[in-house]
């Protein structure tokens, strides 16, 4: 298998020569020299202080209490669960553990009518959780829905003198831990603003300590607090929407870039921690991957070069991984990520095959691709990886029947299936974007070769038996290999 996936690579030569890939590759910092993101970025007293009040402050340690919501009876078939709430909370629990110096002190499942309570509960299962609460180390209390109501938080607060956190808060604090670049922190910053702005429209009263008046006002300028909060947002808004638009601007110079040399884009897609990296590193042999075991641990677009068993080169991307249950908003503010995979030649699907929540993982893959539009011949085309099959054993069996006809069964940390794996992704290639690598015998020096090099991507060039010819493998569509046939067979385009 090393042996294999050694042929797959770039020689140590290829990355030492070849500017072009490298170049191709930055994408996390492409054009930033050009225009200072981190300057967006420097802390703002009064923006820093409403954050506080609303949104984790990840700085602290804490323990807390997971309450997994869940409706008792659903009537709308799209509120029935495509998981169950037991893995749900599984996965609640593991949201909190993603952050660093925090702990689950208790968890437990909530039946719930609907979502609309003024304290989201049932005032019996309020008393209930304040027991808990009372009768523990816990600090705090996740609520594992997607959003609550500014004034549910307020309110529960008030009663339990704890504070409240929901899945979108979480979700913002992992993402802040793994923000490096400033690709990440510029989105992250927009998702935050879409958070504090529901925050502050629907309720803005005296919440941890910090005092925001809805009626007085504030400063001497006229405006109350809440007004004044709503321009900084707008402000903040402005200045990175702006930063965004430049970011993809720059992008978009690097996909023309890459369009002109002919490079294929196949984009690694899928439920958060299904194996994505590790899927790359395989394939890549990149020593700078650090796959790790833990959600969102990519939040950026990475690219990683291969060579493929028909010697093309491509590239891989990293991004994002997807996940149940958040808010639309948060998926928009990430659409500078997201519009880079939409602009690949393939996507590769990756799912965790002996995952228990495995049908609402896939599920929810899909249902993210058609929120966000994705062509439908993209993802009609989709390769579907069905990753860490040496997980699965005789408890598991429902999910070995769930990997469908066509999908590629690999284990990834094992090597097993990646050769039948990366030929199925070197034939879709070929199909998607019609580009074959072509072997020409041209006379040394001649026109033919110049042709080959300002038309076509030259793969390699090797001399020929007769010192007189070269052999050249260049990447050629149907169209540039018949106006090369035409020009030089025929002497005429």
């Amino acid at each position: 298998m090393m042996n294999f996936l050694k042929r797959l690579t770039f020689s140590s030569k290829f990355y030492k020569h070849s500017t072009v890939i490298r170049s191709l590759c930055n994408l996390n910092n492409f054009g930033e020299n050009d225009y200072n993101f981190h300057e967006l970025l420097t802390p703002d007293p009064e923006y820093d202080a409403l954050r506080r009040n609303y949104i984790v402050d990840g700085r602290k340690a804490h323990s807390v209490l997971v309450c997994q919501p869940y409706i008792r009876f659903p009537t709308d078939i799209d509120d029935k669960p495509k998981s169950t709430p037991q893995l749900q909370l599984k996965e609640s629990i593991s949201l909190i553990h993603s952050i660093p110096k925090w702990r689950v002190s208790d968890a437990g499942l909530f039946g719930v009518n609907d979502f609309h309570k003024p304290l989201f509960f049932s005032e019996k299962t309020v008393e209930e959780i304040d027991g808990r609460i009372k009768g523990s180390s816990t600090t705090g209390l996740f609520i594992a829905a997607d959003r609550l109501l500014g004034k549910q938080q307020y309110e529960l607060e008030n009663v339990l003198k704890v504070p409240v956190f929901d899945r979108y808060s979480i979700i913002l604090e992992i993402f802040k831990n793994h923000a490096t670049s400033a690709e990440a922190q510029i989105q992250l910053g927009l998702a935050e603003i879409l958070y504090l702005k529901s925050r502050v429209n629907q309720y803005a009263p005296e919440v941890r300590g910090d005092k925001y008046s809805t009626g007085k006002t504030a400063g001497g300028s006229g405006m109350t607090a809440r007004q004044r909060y709503r321009k900084l947002l707008e402000s903040r808004t402005k200045v990175l929407k702006k930063a965004s638009e430049k970011l993809e601007a720059n992008k978009e110079r690097l996909r023309l870039r890459r369009k002109e040399l002919q490079y294929p884009i196949v984009s690694v897609i899928g439920y958060t921690n299904s194996g994505k990296t590790s899927l790359i590193k395989a394939l890549s042999q990149d020593g700078k991957l650090s796959p790790e075991d833990r959600l969102f641990a990519t939040l950026e677009v990475t690219a990683h070069p291969v060579k493929l068993p028909s010697l093309r080169k491509v590239l891989f991307l990293d991004s994002v991984g997807f996940i149940a249950n958040i808010p639309k908003e948060l998926i928009d503010s990430f659409n500078v990520t997201f519009k880079e995979v939409a602009n690949s030649d393939l996507l590769l699907h990756i799912y965790d095959a002996s995952h228990p929540d495995l049908a609402n993982q896939k599920f929810t893959v899909l249902k993210t691709l058609d929120y966000l539009k994705f062509n439908p011949n993209l993802v009609s085309s989709m390769i579907n990886v069905a990753n860490k099959i040496d997980l699965i054993d005789d408890s598991s069996s429902e999910n070995s029947t769930a990997i469908e006809e066509g999908d590629i069964p690999v284990s990834v940390t094992e090597g097993q299936n990646l050769k039948s794996l990366i030929e199925k992704i070197d034939t879709k290639l070929t199909q998607v974007t019609g580009q074959q690598i072509v072997k020409v015998k041209v006379p040394n020096g001649g026109e033919e070769l110049s042709w080959l090099h300002r038309e076509t991507t030259i793969q390699s060039i090797e001399p020929d038996a007769d010192a007189n010819f070269l052999i050249v493998r260049a990447t050629m569509n149907d169209v540039q290999r018949k106006r090369f046939v035409a020009y030089f067979r025929r002497g005429k385009k």
